[in-house]
């Protein structure tokens, strides 16, 4: 038996021990969530129903932190503004970091105001006005008004991005930029303006990640077909071009996802599946490298490093080694290098000048086609 493959069977089993420890299991969470700050998701994951006069309404939380909280969640229904009190039920609600908590409100038929017994109230609709607050212990209650086929995202957004002083370098179209016009996320103030939308794609593909990125999984069908087809319309009309690719937001979809953003127009779209050079299905495309250091990509540094211990450790700290490595991959054997990043990700962080290593590494290589998502898709790779 090889020193390498002694290595590897020797680091396995300490790599799943550790898997197993909580303090561990957080960070390896925290590198698929990769917000900076804690912050919580409701939802209303579908329509309301009526049933025997009953109006049942289905939520949704999720929870970003390091710990369980149980958190107070009051739900109001109204009807037509002036014929009905509005009716408003509470509970409590247990939510583990990152999981899907889930439960229905009932509602008995709201009461007619007194005022308006001299006229017939309209038909009760419970999808048209839903009002709903969310509070735990020694935080402020985070509240939110909208429509049951919509989402709602509540809670501690990011922290403000800087705006960019660096000096700006020609960059080939090959580069790709993806948009969501009124991402949730983030505060108005925050989100780039129309002006820089355009001018990026004056030097770089613009695609697709729906309107407010939402999580598609998590909410109506409905819902989710308007807003990937709403942003692509936002930004088709914002930059006078088709857009022609998309990802979904999170990488969160199944294959209801997959048809609406076909039928929407779309021609490609990305997951955040990493770690491969062949893109797969159009509508399923896989990538290379994310420009983040994940914690749970100890295997993949090893197998890259060849079992070697020093340069298994570099390109697991940094992942614009990672990259480079890939890159030296693909040159040898071929296929389609993908390298995505979140801007704000790498601003937090201070990777710029990592990302400019790896762009100068992997640009203006003799042989290498350099094309948008949306050539990619025209080539039928």
């Amino acid at each position: 038996m090889t020193l390498r493959r002694r290595l590897m069977l020797a680091v396995l089993p300490v790599m799943a021990v550790l898997a197993l420890l909580p303090g561990v299991r957080l960070e390896l969470r925290r590198s698929f969530t990769r917000l900076p700050t804690e912050y919580t998701e409701l939802y209303f994951p579908r329509s309301p129903t009526v049933t025997n006069a009953v109006i049942q309404v289905p939520v949704s939380l999720v929870h970003h932190g390091a710990a369980p909280y149980t958190y107070a969640v009051k739900i109001a229904v109204a009807a037509v503004p002036g014929t009905a009190e509005p009716v408003t039920a509470s509970t409590a609600v247990r939510a583990r970091p990152d999981e899907v908590a889930g439960t229905t409100f009932e509602f008995a038929p709201p009461r007619r105001r007194p005022d308006s017994s001299s006229r017939s109230p309209s038909p009760i609709t419970p999808s048209r006005f839903i009002t709903g607050s969310t509070s735990r212990t020694s935080r402020t209650p985070h509240d939110f008004t909208g429509r049951t086929d919509r989402h709602h995202q509540l809670g501690r957004r990011p922290p403000p991005r800087p705006p960019a002083r660096r000096t700006a370098r020609p960059v080939p179209r090959a580069g790709h930029v993806l948009h969501r016009p009124r991402n949730i996320e983030f505060d108005p103030a925050d989100r780039l303006p129309a002006a820089g939308i355009r001018e990026l794609a004056t030097r770089h593909e613009i695609g697709g990640h729906t309107l407010t990125h939402p999580r598609l999984p998590l909410i109506a069908d409905r819902a989710a077909r308007e807003d990937i087809r709403a942003g692509k319309i936002e930004l088709e009309d914002m930059i006078g071009d088709a857009i022609e690719s998309f990802c979904y937001p999170r990488g969160e979809y199944d294959e209801r996802h997959t048809a609406m953003v076909r039928d929407c127009g779309f021609a490609l779209a990305r997951t955040v599946r990493r770690h491969t050079l062949n893109p797969g299905k159009p509508f399923e495309s896989g990538t290379t490298v994310n420009a983040y250091a994940h914690r749970v990509d100890g295997l993949v540094a090893l197998r890259m490093a060849r079992f070697r211990p020093r340069a298994t450790s570099r390109l697991f700290r940094h992942w614009d080694d990672l990259a480079k490595a890939w890159f030296d991959t693909f040159l040898e054997q071929g296929g389609v290098f993908h390298l995505w990043g979140h801007s704000w990700e790498v601003d937090a962080r201070g990777d710029w000048e990592r990302l400019e290593r790896v762009l100068d590494y992997i640009g203006n290589r003799p042989g290498v086609r350099y094309v948008t998502n949306g050539e990619l898709a025209g080539a039928g790779v």
